[in-house]
């Protein structure tokens, strides 16, 4: 018995690993419009995902982290409005490229629709009805580079704008150096949740950035959808900054 044991575990240790020209076989007829992007998103006190508020939640797996080391692709937006008086509702209306609605609910360009205007007279800081969320695709660096999509929207948008402007400052494709995705506690008197911040993480000279100049051309035209089942999102508070 022991004898045909390790012959077996000898067998294992020498399978060979699959060749490259078998990566995809039995998937041929699959294409891009087949896939679901993964997405991750932030835990927040009043979400139902498995893990702790504070948690970064792969919605494939169901893992849930701290931190996730990663490589930005792009960046696109998308518009989400949510029935604040119904959370628990599909959004009222929503936009896949922040310009044009799926349905013309309110407006048939989202630059014209009055739920995304900011302000009212008496208060023009008051923010806009339907959010703008700043998408990332990206690649997961602590798991063999595997895709997922991560929005930022509400009072993590803030966030999503600095880390742009890191790379658009330093005339830097968002590709061309690591960075760090993980959620911070925020604090006032309209209650506690998490905001997702993405920082810089090593240096572009060090970091070798050609694999990811080639994802981003294989996902360059690849659509990331509004996500339109983040309820914990809508729960948030608003934006606490002006568009200016």
């Amino acid at each position: 018995m022991t004898e045909l044991m390790t012959q077996q575990a000898r067998e294992l240790i020498e399978v060979p690993a699959i060749p490259e020209s078998l990566a995809m076989a039995g998937l041929e007829e699959v294409d891009r419009s087949d896939l679901i992007l993964p997405r991750v998103r932030v835990i927040q006190p009043t979400s139902k995902l498995e893990g702790n508020p504070g948690q970064l939640h792969y919605n494939l797996t169901g893992e849930a982290v701290d931190q996730i080391h990663a490589v930005l692709l792009k960046m696109t937006k998308s518009r989400v409005c949510w029935d604040k008086e119904n959370l628990g509702a599909d959004p009222l209306c929503a936009s896949d490229d922040a310009k044009t609605p799926r349905a013309p609910v309110y407006s048939k360009t989202c630059a014209d629709c009055p739920m995304a205007q900011w302000g009212v007279e008496s208060d023009p800081s008051t923010p806009p009805a339907c959010r703008l969320v700043y998408n990332f695709l990206a690649a997961d660096l602590d798991h063999d580079d595997a895709i997922f999509v991560i929005g930022l929207g509400a009072t993590s948008a803030k966030h999503a704008k600095k880390i742009v402007s890191v790379f658009m400052l330093k005339r830097q494709p968002l590709f061309s150096r690591p960075v760090m995705v993980q959620p911070v506690k925020a604090e006032s008197d309209k209650g506690k949740w998490y905001e997702v911040v993405i920082t810089p993480n090593g240096s572009a000279r060090q970091f070798d950035w050609r694999p990811y100049a080639a994802m981003y051309q294989a996902y360059q035209a690849v659509t990331v959808e509004a996500d339109v089942e983040n309820v914990a999102e809508a729960a948030m508070p608003d934006v606490d900054e002006i568009p200016f």
